[in-house]
């Protein structure tokens, strides 16, 4: 199961729906193998069609790593969308 957490209807109230399909690709469960090639495959292509959201993706990454340290566990998606929350820049 992927933890998101409660605030995860904050960015789809905000219609953060990028946000959102990079969560579900970084998040995407190890048991769930077709569907994990398929995360991979979308977010290399993401990656390679849309440079300027590789440093985005980075950032939400750095920060799952260093939230989830503090907390000493993995924290999953909640820090993907503490990340969003805090720092994303608003669309205008």
């Amino acid at each position: 199961m992927c933890k998101i957490g409660p605030d995860v209807m904050r960015l789809v109230e905000q219609e953060k729906f990028e946000s959102l399909f990079i969560i579900m690709m970084i998040e995407c469960p190890n048991e769930v193998r077709v569907e994990l090639e398929l995360a991979e495959n979308t977010l290399s292509n993401l990656k390679q069609h849309r440079p300027e959201i590789v440093t985005k993706i980075e950032e939400m990454l750095a920060h799952k790593w260093i939230e989830s340290e503090k907390a000493e566990e993995d924290l999953g998606g909640t820090a993907l969308v503490d990340w969003i929350l805090k720092y994303e820049k608003s669309s205008p």
